[in-house]
């Protein structure tokens, strides 16, 4: 059941690393300061950066996420299964996301799921309060990236140049690496539930794992999503694209400091939209259909972490 755990857990975080690297992508990319290529290297590189800093020097998101993700009610063998099927959901999830070329959040999917399993498991491990600093820190940071988008724009925007180029190679780093940071904790905590952080040569081997697989998915780069939001939803020119990664780093740097697990894509995507919408650029059906999926991730995501649970709680 170890191995499956792992397996499980390299997997998701591929996916996610596939998945969410757009948010770093898509001003660089989009704006022409870098090739794909590049980009994608780039992106990969600061995202294991990101995720083994965090996770060795400030890991107070997997401090959060282990408390969320503890069910003592239930066995050794038995929490382990519950943890591999919440990551099955989670990996399934992010793989319908990229096919129908929405950003959704595995982060978004990861929490539904370990709430549905704890209701399922007689809701012992559902600590209502954290659980509320943590819905609370979800509507903050799109709400945040949002009105931050808009503030952070300036009245006069300035044409593309090679300094403006520079900036946006260096804040697409930025942001893969604070990605890196938040996501890359998510999924050590779950092998750290499981009792297999120490067996792995301590916290670094779990850290290391997660790191690896997070810059493997950023890799492949994901297309599709890149062009959903920068090419479609909010058509941005390089300098007010680069007030939406200003103000997507300034949220997750925050959240990160204070250990709370958020979503990078609706980050960026918030972010993106509320400046676009300042500038009467935002495609309202795209950013509409992208929430729709979000709102979608909670039930879905419950009610399969919830049955994932009854099927451990039986079997242990």
């Amino acid at each position: 059941m170890a191995v499956v755990l792992l397996v499980s857990v390299v997997a998701v975080v591929v996916v996610n690393g596939w998945t969410d690297a757009p948010g770093a992508l898509t001003t660089v990319v989009c704006g022409g300061a870098l090739p794909r290529r590049r980009a994608v290297a780039q992106v990969a590189l600061a995202n294991g950066v990101g995720a083994s800093l965090a996770g060795l020097l400030l890991p107070r998101v997997a401090s959060t996420m282990l408390r969320l993700a503890d069910f003592p009610q239930l066995g050794g063998r038995a929490s382990t299964l519950l943890l591999c099927l919440v990551l099955w959901v989670v990996s399934l999830w992010g793989t319908l996301a990229w096919v129908w070329g929405i950003p959704t959040s595995e982060s978004h999917a990861l929490l539904a799921a370990l709430a549905g399993a704890a209701l399922a498991t007689g809701g012992g491990s559902l600590d209502l309060a954290l659980w509320g600093q943590v819905g609370l820190g979800l509507l903050c940071s799109a709400g945040g990236a949002w009105l931050l988008g808009r503030w952070l724009l300036p009245h006069k925007l300035q044409p593309q140049t090679q300094a403006l180029g520079k900036k946006q190679i260096l804040y697409c780093a930025g942001l893969a690496l604070l990605h890196g940071a938040q996501d890359g904790q998510k999924y050590t905590a779950m092998l750290c539930a499981a009792g297999l952080g120490g067996g792995m040569g301590g916290q670094l081997g779990a850290v290391l794992l997660c790191a690896s697989a997070m810059a493997l998915g950023s890799s492949f780069g994901a297309g599709r999503i890149v062009e959903a939001i920068g090419g479609e939803m909010a058509p941005l020119d390089g300098h007010s694209a680069l007030c939406t990664d200003r103000a997507s780093a300034l949220t997750l740097a925050v959240c990160t400091l204070v250990g709370l697990p958020v979503s990078t894509s609706t980050v960026k995507v918030c972010a993106s939209a509320g400046a676009a919408a300042k500038l009467g650029l935002l495609d309202r059906r795209i950013f509409g259909r992208m929430w729709a999926a979000w709102l979608l991730t909670f039930p879905v995501c419950l009610g399969l972490g919830w049955l994932g649970g009854k099927i451990a709680h039986f079997l242990g």
